[in-house]
């Protein structure tokens, strides 16, 4: 649990064990996709990513880095992932590349990524302590903060015939007082994660919650006992 402004960590537990980071790698992706794209680019997608959750991409679909990164945060998917890695870069590799450049430059020491999306594989790692780190860095980005606490939204392709019905996976959006949603994973290896924001009264906390079983509850206990917890001397 991190001070939203300062960084301070106000409570931990294992902060810097190993861990599967699953989906919030797309974190990553939607910065270093922003920092290589600009949003209003229009992508032309080549291979669709069939594996996991989908945005709903087809081969030929031409679609803007804003909406792709809709898709990708929203219900997180790995086709709205590799979509961007392939086209936001010169090579899927490079982009790669540039995701564990941006963890050095954001002092995730204990990070590593081999794919966009978050897929388990031994060399792709993370902790709680570099994942707090990494929200805290994407909802300083206007755009990604306005994504991740949309609750549903709609899209379509370069043609406006195309629709894509986009729903956030996180279930706290709109029930608990406060929350801005960030990103949320879950994987076989990984189980349940949630990063999470939360303001009030001016005062913002970062939750980063790996290996659970009950994200969404485990979060939301978390955030009243911070807020009930903590003074802030504004």
């Amino acid at each position: 649990v991190l001070d939203g402004k300062t960084g301070i960590s106000l409570h931990e537990k294992n902060p810097h064990l190993k861990h599967l980071p699953a989906s919030t790698t797309k974190l990553m992706t939607a910065l270093v996709a922003l920092e290589k794209c600009s949003p209003q680019d229009v992508i032309i997608v080549n291979r669709v990513e069939k594996e996991g959750s989908q945005m709903g991409l087809a081969a030929g679909d031409k679609l803007t880095v804003e909406s792709l990164l809709y898709g990708l945060l929203l219900p997180s998917g790995n086709d709205a992932a590799f979509a961007l890695s392939q086209n936001c870069a010169t090579t899927e590799d490079e982009f790669i590349a540039k995701m564990n450049d941006k963890a050095k430059e954001l002092e995730m020491n204990e990070t590593h990524f081999v794919n966009p999306a978050g897929f388990d594989d031994d060399l792709q790692y993370s902790t709680a302590a570099d994942l707090a780190k990494l929200a805290r860095v994407a909802t300083g980005n206007p755009l990604i903060a306005k994504i991740v606490k949309t609750k549903s939204t709609v899209v379509t392709d370069g043609t406006g015939l195309k629709t894509y019905y986009l729903e956030n996976v996180d279930k706290l959006l709109g029930i608990v007082d406060g929350i801005e949603g960030v990103k949320s994973g879950e994987t076989d290896g990984a189980l349940e994660i949630l990063l999470t924001k939360t303001t009030r009264n001016g005062n913002s906390i970062i939750i980063s919650l790996l290996g659970s079983k009950d994200r969404f509850q485990e979060t939301q206990k978390l955030i009243e006992w911070a807020f009930a917890n903590h003074t802030w001397s504004n």
